[in-house]
């Protein structure tokens, strides 16, 4: 049991050793303690330094560069100033800092080194009864920093990524502070900063970049006011490696190539002279006349168009109308004539055609073909007519029904039957409306109104179809008609509907000829007196104000003695008589115009630099200046009523706060702050501080209270004065300005 021990014989538990390492317990000690100091330490110099006033504000000292012995400690030191903008400390050059730069090195001493003797003995040690080993302690190294080896040093490691991705780019070797003892990278407070190693680079990335599109140039712009649009010339371009750009082939460039556009020219172009299109010439030959409206007008620079007063279009007004058609109406019409072709063969169709040309006689004498409308005045000879010869096979007659057999059988389907009529009518006399049978011809004045019957056995007469020429009538013809009981109908029959119309019911068709003809009328005139023209109802005016133009036709008419009436006749009879008016001149008042206001003052709403917006009324009016509707104007002339406009209050500066209270109020490092904003001049509406990079930026640091204090100001400003003194940190002017009563007052007491 351990209360039959007799303690005085009980082994020790512990001893001293030799080790191969150096145990300073004292310095361990130390170092521990000022640990425990440093986030009070940082606490404090951070409380110190939010002072405005600029300082010099060191880190902490490195570890000593030996374990024992004398050594070096580093530090860096930057001039420092607060600001309460960004809530941090913001560095300055050293010039603005007035009080003295502490040093940056300093001399550590971490005791003498001692090493263990192996070759002594061990000797008894009478008071504890145990073996220690000697130890002789060596001298202290040499004091010039030069004699020591550093057991921290500066080498590189790797390189930075490249500055640039292709053409050609640098990147820089990383420098590190590696523990020699360690093999290690640490914290670059180890290392000595004057013998950091240079810098050193090297190029990287050095192909060509892809080639991509650029904007070379821009081109032309539309138009040279009013507003426009000019188009970018874009090239595929490559950067090489020595950073050049030049062009390749578009095929190299993987995007789609852009179309690049900007607006262009946008300013008021001078007022000048608008025409319209030429009216249609009154005449087709022998002299007419055209017109057109011409105003004077401006372009605004967004486009719109306002008309102004003709006094403000300098020069002359184009004309308002020309002559037209000055060309002898042609004389070949009075000797052209229609000139029957040969016939063709009997068609199966049972009709054979020929073609009818107009034709002319040539200054030589000589035939030639010409232009059909000079004919449409004499009677066209037919262009076909029906035969009975091969290969034509009769289907208009009946087929006798053979006898019936003695068995019933299912009566046979009756082919249809068209019942025709042979006859060839002219007339003669006026009518306004004929009819005729198919199977014949007529020749008929033009202007009368025809019917073809079609009678027709066996076969519905609403199934009926007709043909002109072999070409189906549509039924959506609106002069010639199918009425519904089979009936063909021309309505006021031309001379165009001169043809072969053919009536077809199923496999069984009948012919009918028309032909329309211009009467001889100069035996049927009975005397110039009762010969004049005659003229229809004026056109809708062209413009509903401001001068337009009306037209109407004129017609030539004559007494015709053959059938004691009035008709109108070809306008050579009516050459020499005096010609009415065919045009003339309607709504001459003056349409409404829009009525601009003066502009506004510029000093709205800034929207940009030097840009604010003025505004003006715009009324439509009409010449008494009495205002009227607005839709009575014309939208697209409309002026503008609202323009950009330049404002000097528009222009933007930097717009400093009020200064901050003086950091103090006395001494000679008293400073004062202030925020900048970028705002418009006149309105001091805030803006992006971009808009202000070009300008220059007022102070926003300047001294104050500079002034000797008295000694009633010396106080502590600090919770960590005790600890500034015990450092013996009262030597820096931070800190003992802070501290001024324990630094000073204290110590003196």
């Amino acid at each position: 049991m351990a209360s039959g021990c007799n303690q005085r014989n009980k082994p020790s538990l512990q001893r001293e050793c030799v080790s191969d390492k150096v145990c300073i317990k004292e310095q361990e000690y130390a170092a521990r303690d000022q640990m425990v100091l440093v986030s009070n330490i940082k606490d404090m110099i951070q409380e110190v330094h939010k002072s405005t006033n600029p300082s010099f504000v060191p880190t902490e000292w490195s570890i000593c560069s030996t374990t024992c012995g004398q050594g070096i400690q580093t530090r860096i030191v930057t001039c420092k100033v607060y600001s309460k903008i960004l809530e941090n400390l913001i560095d300055l050059d050293d010039d603005h800092c007035e009080d003295d730069k502490p040093t940056a090195t300093q001399a550590c001493n971490m005791g003498e080194c001692m090493n263990y003797d192996e070759s002594e003995t061990l000797t008894d040690n009478p008071d504890q009864g145990n073996n220690y080993p000697v130890i002789h302690q060596q001298p202290a190294p040499p004091n010039s920093v030069e004699d020591w080896e550093p057991e921290y040093t500066w080498t590189y490691q790797g390189f930075t990524t490249c500055s640039a991705s292709c053409a050609g780019g640098f990147q820089e070797a990383i420098i590190v502070c590696h523990s020699v003892l360690e093999d290690r990278v640490v914290s670059g407070t180890f290392c000595s900063q004057n013998q950091i190693l240079p810098v050193l680079e090297q190029p990287c990335n050095i192909q060509p970049c892809p080639p991509q599109w650029e904007i070379v140039e821009f081109g032309e712009c539309s138009v040279s006011c009013g507003g426009g649009i000019q188009t970018a010339v874009v090239q595929c371009m490559q950067v090489q490696s020595d950073g050049q750009g030049s062009s390749v082939p578009d095929e190299m460039c993987v995007a789609i190539k852009p179309n690049i556009t900007e607006p262009c020219n946008y300013k008021d172009c001078p007022p000048e002279w608008h025409a319209t299109e030429w009216t249609q010439c009154t005449e087709s030959c022998g002299g007419g006349v055209q017109f057109r409206s011409v105003n004077c007008q401006q372009v605004l620079a967004m486009g719109h168009v306002i008309p102004l007063p003709e006094l403000f279009c300098l020069d002359d007004s184009p004309p308002q109308q020309q002559s037209c058609n000055q060309q002898t109406c042609s004389s070949s019409s009075s000797n052209a004539l229609w000139v029957p072709q040969p016939w063709s063969e009997c068609l199966s169709t049972c009709e054979r055609i020929r073609d009818v040309l107009c034709m002319t006689l040539s200054d030589i004498g000589v035939p030639m073909v010409t232009d059909r409308h000079l004919c449409l005045s004499l009677p066209q000879p037919s262009s076909l007519e029906p035969c009975f010869e091969p290969p034509c096979q009769v289907t208009s007659l009946p087929k006798k029904p053979k006898a019936p057999k003695k068995k019933p059988q299912a009566p046979k389907k009756k082919l249809p039957m068209i019942l025709t009529e042979d006859s060839n009518y002219e007339q003669k006399t006026m009518a306004h409306k004929l009819i005729f049978v198919v199977g014949g011809s007529a020749r008929v004045f033009p202007h009368v109104s025809i019917i073809v019957k079609c009678p027709v056995k066996w076969f519905k007469r609403s199934h009926i179809k007709w043909q002109k020429n072999f070409e189906e009538i549509k039924k959506t013809d609106e002069r010639i008609k199918i009425l519904k009981d089979g009936r063909l109908k021309i309505i006021r029959v031309e001379p165009s509907d001169s043809a072969l119309y053919t009536c077809v019911a199923g496999s069984t068709q009948e012919n009918f000829t028309l032909t329309v003809q211009e009467r001889e009328l100069a035996s049927l005139v009975s005397g110039s007196s009762s010969i004049g023209w005659s003229m229809g109802k004026w056109s809708k005016c062209s413009q509903t104000c401001g001068a337009g133009i009306q037209l109407r036709r004129l017609y030539c008419e004559g007494f015709l003695s053959d059938i004691n009436s009035t008709r109108r006749i070809k306008s050579d009879f009516c050459q020499g008589l005096q010609r009415p008016e065919e045009h003339q001149l309607c709504n001459i008042e003056p349409c409404p115009q829009w009525t601009a206001g003066e502009w506004s003052q510029c000093n709205s709403k800034c929207i940009k630099e030097n840009t604010a917006i003025q505004r003006r009324t715009v009324e439509c009016t009409v010449e008494n200046q009495t205002a009227v509707h607005p839709r009575k104007c014309e939208e697209e002339s409309k002026p503008l009523n609202k323009q950009e406009c330049y404002s000097s209050d528009c222009e933007v500066i930097w717009h400093p706060s009020k200064w901050t209270s003086c950091s103090t109020s006395c001494g000679e490092t008293g400073t004062q702050t202030r925020r900048l904003q970028c705002v418009y001049r006149g309105r001091k509406e805030p803006v992006s501080d971009i808009m202000c990079a070009d300008k220059v930026k007022p102070e926003l640091v300047q001294g104050c209270n500079r002034k000797p204090c008295t000694r009633n100001t010396c106080a502590d400003q600090s919770n960590y004065c005790s600890l500034v003194k015990r450092l013996q940190m009262c030597k820096f002017k931070g800190f003992g300005e802070r501290c001024c009563f324990t630094c000073n007052v204290a110590n003196k007491r």
